[in-house]
């Protein structure tokens, strides 16, 4: 997992975020040498998260070259940016391999982008937090993103209380 970026797209998500910690991004020719390094090493996979990583401008510049040494490369976002067909073709012919999308069913941009990533063929799968507010929505979330044509669905939750409601 490479953390490439600890932007986020709204303000309120900058309470989660450790920008008060990170003082400054990585450049693009640092994180080349690190996919490099870790190719070297043998290290075949690499998937891009964030913060949100469709805010960094240099994401297909990245996945590029993992591409171009021989890795395989996922992206964990919002899905935000990928509701712009443009923007994800330009993902997908860098060489993405896979997309995981959280999963906000409030969202219409992140609805937008499952349909278009399931629409190029690219293996897409969702991500579900169970909350104490989403767990009465999550079988109907679950059911909007089969009829939608996802390939995999995960959930999690991080209040114990709940975690037998993920496993179950």
């Amino acid at each position: 997992d490479c953390a490439i970026t600890y932007q986020l797209p709204d303000i309120e998500g900058l309470a989660f975020s450790p920008m008060n910690r990170v003082k400054k991004e990585i450049s693009l020719e640092q994180w080349k040498t690190i996919l490099e390094i870790g190719w070297q090493a043998g290290i075949p996979h690499i998937f891009f998260t964030g913060g949100e990583p469709t805010l960094r401008e240099d994401l297909a510049q990245l996945i590029l070259y993992a591409e171009k040494i021989g890795q395989v490369t996922g992206l964990a976002t919002d899905g935000t940016r990928l509701a712009d067909k443009n923007y994800l073709s330009t993902l997908l012919n860098a060489g993405l391999d896979h997309i995981i999308i959280l999963f906000d069913i409030d969202n219409t941009r992140c609805l937008e982008a499952i349909k278009n990533s399931v629409s190029e063929n690219i293996n897409t799968a969702a991500h579900l937090t169970i909350t104490h507010a989403s767990k009465a929505n999550a079988l109907s979330s679950i059911n909007i993103l089969s009829e939608l044509g996802i390939n995999a669905i995960s959930l999690s939750t991080n209040l114990p209380e709940l975690k037998s409601e993920v496993i179950r």
